[in-house]
C-alpha cells in the first residue's frame, strides 16, 4: 500500500506538462466566432472537463481547457475529426484550467460544432458555434476613362439601325396579316402585299423607310404608313452639337461635313448648336440675349433654329391673330387657304367666313406695329375664301354665322 502511495506522489510531482501546439498564421478570416460560449453542464462533468471551447478562425485554432486530467485524453472534433491526444496528469486546482490548443486543417462552417474529450473511464462533450463569414468588399481600382472618338455617321447609323429593326418587325407582321386576309379573296389585302412586300425586303437591307419609293398618289397607302407610324419613315433634324466658333462657322467643322453630306442623301436638316450657349442665353434677359447674340455674330438662337427648321420639315406655318384680350399664334399646314384657317380659331369661322383682313408682319414691323400707319399707307389687304395664308400673316377675319 505505501509503495502504491510513493507511486501516485512520485506521478504528481513529476508529470509531463503537454507542449502546445502553435499554428501557422492564416492570411483571411473566413467566420467569426459568437463571443459568449456555453460552458459545460454538470451533468457532463463526471472528471473536471468544465472546458469552454474558442476557435481562431484567423489561425485555424481550437482551444480548450481542461480543470484537470489523468492522459491519454482524446480530443475529437464534430465526432469525426480528431484533433490530438493529450498526455501526462494536470491537478494544479491553484493554478485554474490549462488550455490546449489544436490546428485543424481547414476552416469551420458556420453553425454549431462539438468538441469532445474522452479517457478510458469518463468523457464530455463542449458545444461552440462559429458565426457566419462577413464577405470581404474589395474596392475595385477606379479605372481611367477613356477617350471617345467621334463619330457622327456611326452614331447615326446605330441609332437608324434601331428604328429600321423596330419598322421591320411592324412590316412583317402586317404583311402576315395581309397575307392572311388575302386568302378570302380580299382585294385590298393583295395591293398591300403587292407593296409590303419589298419594303420588307429592303427594311431587311439594313435602309431605313425613308429612302423606299412610296406611291404618294395611293390613299389607301398613305392611311397604311399613318397605321403603321414607321420610325425610319419620319422626318429628320440632325442638331450637331458644337463650339461657338463651329456653331458661326459649321462648315469648317469637318464632323458637320459629314452629317450634312448624309442629310442631304436623306433629305433631312441640320443645325448647329452650341449646348452651353444656348443654356446662357436662356438665363439672359431679352435686351441681354440680343446682345450676347451679336457678340456671337449670331441673328437667331439655336433654338429658333430648330423651330424653324422643324415647321420646315413639317411643312408647317403660323398665322397670327392680335386681339384686344391677346395675340397669339396658330399653327397650320403650308398651302392651307382663309376659310381653313379661320377653322383653327372656330368651326364658326369656317362655316360663315365673309373674308380676311390680312397685314403680313414684315409691314407691320417696318410701320413700327402701327396699325393706324399699316392702314393709313394702305397696306392691309382683303383677301377671300380662294386666298392661301402665308408664314406670319396676321389676320382679322370677318364672318356671319
Amino acid at each position: 500500500m505505501k509503495k502504491f502511495l510513493a507511486l501516485i506522489l512520485a506521478l504528481l510531482l513529476c508529470g509531463t506538462a503537454l507542449a502546445e501546439v502553435v499554428a501557422p498564421q492564416i492570411d483571411e478570416a473566413y467566420v467569426e466566432v459568437e463571443d459568449s460560449v456555453p460552458a459545460m453542464n454538470d451533468a457532463e462533468v463526471d472528471f473536471a472537463f468544465p472546458s469552454p471551447v474558442s476557435y481562431d478562425a484567423a489561425k485555424g485554432i481550437i482551444t480548450i481547457w481542461l480543470d484537470y486530467y489523468v492522459g491519454p485524453v482524446n480530443v475529437t472534433l464534430d465526432d469525426t475529426v480528431k484533433l490530438g491526444v493529450i498526455n501526462g496528469i494536470y491537478f494544479d486546482f491553484d493554478a485554474g484550467p490549462r488550455s490546449f490548443d489544436f490546428k485543424v486543417d481547414k476552416p469551420l462552417s458556420a453553425g454549431k460544432h462539438k468538441v469532445k474529450v474522452s479517457c478510458s473511464w469518463d468523457s464530455a462533450m463542449v458545444e461552440f458555434t462559429v458565426a457566419e463569414a462577413k464577405p470581404t468588399i474589395t474596392p475595385k481600382p477606379t479605372a481611367t476613362p477613356k477617350p471617345v472618338a467621334v463619330d457622327p455617321d456611326g452614331d447615326i447609323e446605330c441609332i437608324d439601325m434601331e428604328l429600321i429593326l423596330a419598322d421591320l418587325e411592324m412590316a412583317q407582321n402586317r404583311l402576315a396579316r395581309m397575307t392572311k386576309t388575302a386568302k378570302s379573296g380580299n382585294k385590298t389585302a393583295k395591293a398591300e402585299m403587292a407593296w409590303l412586300e419589298p419594303l420588307v425586303e429592303h427594311l431587311g437591307q439594313g435602309k431605313s423607310a425613308r429612302t423606299f419609293e412610296f406611291d404618294e398618289k395611293d390613299e389607301e397607302q398613305r392611311f397604311a404608313l399613318r397605321e403603321m407610324g414607321l420610325l425610319s419613315y419620319k422626318p429628320i433634324i440632325y442638331a450637331c452639337n458644337m463650339d461657338d466658333d463651329g456653331v458661326a462657322n459649321p462648315e469648317s467643322n469637318e464632323y458637320y461635313k459629314i452629317v450634312k453630306a448624309r442629310a442631304d442623301i436623306e433629305g433631312a436638316e441640320v443645325i448647329p448648336i452650341c449646348a452651353k450657349t444656348e443654356e446662357d442665353l436662356a438665363t439672359l434677359d431679352p435686351e441681354e440675349r440680343v446682345m450676347f447674340m451679336e457678340d456671337l455674330g449670331l441673328t437667331d438662337s439655336g433654338l429658333d433654329r430648330l423651330i424653324k427648321a422643324s415647321y420646315s420639315l413639317l411643312g408647317l406655318i403660323s398665322f397670327l391673330t392680335d386681339g384686344k384680350k391677346e395675340g397669339r399664334a396658330w399653327t397650320i399646314r403650308k398651302g392651307t387657304k382663309a376659310p381653313q384657317a379661320a377653322g383653327k380659331i372656330h368651326s364658326d369661322f369656317e362655316r360663315g367666313f365673309i373674308r380676311a383682313q390680312v397685314i403680313a408682319f414684315d409691314t407691320l414691323k417696318e410701320c413700327g406695329f402701327d396699325y393706324a400707319a399699316v392702314k393709313a399707307k394702305g397696306l392691309q389687304r382683303t383677301e377671300g375664301k380662294e386666298y392661301v395664308v402665308k408664314d406670319g400673316d396676321i389676320i382679322e377675319f370677318l364672318f356671319n354665322v
